[in-house]
């Protein structure tokens, strides 16, 4: 019996990349020759063998799924290689160098658009991950069905979406879900969830230069502003590492507009910091291409079939 995680069928975003071409068709090595032998070690050059990747860490590379599902579709057999489906093994490498196309069957493919993304307006003082107290409140209590979202003008695919049955699961019990990029405790705004390993690797893999969008309140008398905007435009250095933004812009006397596309932890309260400036409040207002729109605080959505964030 296939092996298959507990997942609601829920709407997904845009249809995910499911297939992966790398050389012509007209000739398709055997899946002898693109497979590691048994024996292999010692059989083959030292050049042959830099060829040989694992599948889970080459489907993630190409953006076909994370290396934690590739494993999964691997073990039910729902990955295709060269035309022909792969044994149920686990953890094979392949000679990346014969292989014409890499793509999931069916099955994987439904799998895929059942992962669902789950669009969060935080709160202040509500924690994006595990709580490290009692008193700290995780953002997946607020997976409720009296607070699921429905309306708003700026997503014609709202109305589209199914509403959860309070008699029924809802997402706060389901599993596999994963923060795509945390906000601190304080800081609110549009915080990602997903079962999705290819969504969570758009956002957060490590080289990853996807925007994400903030507004910063600060004192309307804040001395020098014009200098310490320079300033954040050109990067500053808190605590010996270097902190730089890809845009800072001024929307009001007291309000700053800033895109990061690379972020480390507390990275604009810490360039705030640095500059002797107050941070009065922090709100992320857009990842990629998705926005917080008109999502009220503490409400959720799901991710519309026409959203994506690349």
């Amino acid at each position: 019996m296939a092996v298959r995680p507990f997942l609601w069928r829920l709407p997904s975003c845009a249809a995910p990349r499911t297939t992966l071409l790398y050389a012509s068709r007209h000739h398709v090595p055997a899946l002898s020759s693109v497979l590691p032998s048994k024996r292999w070690k010692g059989t083959r050059s030292s050049n042959e063998r830099k060829n040989f990747v694992g599948l889970n860490k080459l489907m993630a590379q190409n953006g076909l799924c994370s290396r934690k599902e590739a494993d999964l579709y691997l073990a039910n057999g729902w990955i295709r290689m060269n035309g022909e489906i792969l044994t149920k093994e686990k953890h094979i490498k392949v000679d990346a160098s014969k292989i014409v196309t890499l793509e999931l069957t069916d099955e994987g493919k439904r799998d895929q658009s059942q992962r669902a993304t789950i669009l969060i307006h935080k709160p202040s003082s509500i924690v994006s991950c595990q709580p490290e107290s009692e008193e700290q409140i995780p953002a997946v209590q607020l997976l409720t069905a009296d607070r699921q979202y429905m309306g708003g003008s700026r997503n014609p695919n709202y109305q589209k979406e199914p509403k959860v049955n309070p008699n029924n699961y809802h997402p706060r019990f389901q599993k596999n879900w994963r923060v795509a990029g945390r906000l601190d405790q304080d800081s609110t705004g549009l915080l990602v969830l997903t079962q999705s390993g290819q969504i969570a690797r758009q956002i957060i893999e490590e080289g990853s230069t996807m925007e994400k969008e903030y507004l910063v309140r600060i004192p309307g008398n804040t001395p020098n502003l014009a200098g310490k905007i320079e300033q954040l435009r050109k990067g500053v250095v808190h605590d010996g590492e270097r902190l730089e933004a890809a845009s800072v812009d001024q929307v009001f006397t007291n309000q700053l507009r800033i895109v990061l596309t690379a972020g480390k932890k507390h990275h604009i309260r810490r360039m705030f910091r640095a500059l002797n400036c107050q941070v009065q409040a922090l709100k992320r207002v857009r990842i990629g291409k998705v926005v917080l729109g008109d999502l009220p605080v503490g409400q959720w959505r799901y991710l519309g079939r026409q959203e994506s964030f690349k």
